[in-house]
């Protein structure tokens, strides 16, 4: 079950006020990116006390940093985290993984009224992690460069 495009808009956009302000003064800044993507996983029933909760914000944060460059999440993005906590590539892979299966299962659960299906299709199966890093990292990409438009 993926969330449309126009979902994830509403998603970031509400509730975020501060971070858009902060992108219509132009004096957006890394703090701003990570209440973003930390709201946005958590109104996605990503765990927060989960390791793959923080893996996941930073992969995010890598692939927003690196919009143009084709980043392999297994080659660059997975060993860059292993590195900065002195965990395995495997660890991260997994606590990704299971953060996300945790999410999904909770937005099956509580947020299933929710789901809209204009632009993506119904499916019972969860993203890959680097799926859903690049729908996440895309969708806040869209909505700064919606926001500067704007203005």
């Amino acid at each position: 079950m993926f969330y449309s495009m126009n979902y994830l808009f509403e998603m970031i956009l509400e509730n975020n006020y501060s971070f858009i302000a902060a992108i219509n003064r132009g004096d957006f800044n890394k703090s701003d990116l990570m209440m973003i993507i930390s709201n946005t996983l958590l109104r996605l029933g990503i765990p927060p006390n989960h390791r793959g909760y923080i893996y996941l914000r930073e992969a995010i944060i890598i692939k927003i940093n690196n919009p143009l460059e084709e980043m392999p999440v297994t080659k660059n993005i997975y060993p860059d985290i292993a590195k900065a906590h002195q965990v395995s590539v495997g660890s991260v892979e997994r606590a990704i993984r299971h953060s996300i299966e945790a999410g999904w299962k909770r937005i099956h659960l509580f947020n299933q009224e929710k789901v809209r299906s204009d632009l993506f299709v119904l499916s019972v199966k969860r993203p890959q992690n680097s799926e859903f890093i690049a729908i996440i990292a895309e969708s806040i990409v869209l909505v700064i460069n919606n926001q500067k438009e704007a203005i």
